[in-house]
């Protein structure tokens, strides 16, 4: 996102900002795999109900727990390619919709 303020700053302020090296950015937008990790990280969950400050009492508590935990780290492992090009209906999805 810092490239992003780095273009803006620079259009809007162009006496101010002589040169911008914006790196890692999007000018023209998100991309789809951008969105489901924005989506992805707005739904986090709170503590499960089983959790005592991070500590269960059962290794079967511990279930809920780890599959919130994997749906937020599971659109980190696809590049934005993947998405653009819908590889994941190859593997049997035929939406990315978050449930």
């Amino acid at each position: 996102m810092g490239a992003q303020q780095t273009y803006e700053w620079a259009v809007r302020y162009p006496d101010m900002v002589r040169r911008a090296a914006p790196i890692a950015g999007t000018g023209g937008g998100n991309t789809l795999h951008d969105f489901l990790l924005r989506k992805r990280w707005s739904r986090r969950s709170p503590p499960t109900p089983a959790s005592t400050n991070g500590f269960y009492t059962s290794p079967a508590d511990v279930r809920e727990g780890l599959l919130r935990h994997a749906k937020l780290w599971a659109v980190m492992g696809w590049s934005t390619a993947f998405f653009q090009e819908d590889r994941h209906k190859a593997l049997g999805f035929s939406s990315l919709e978050i449930s």
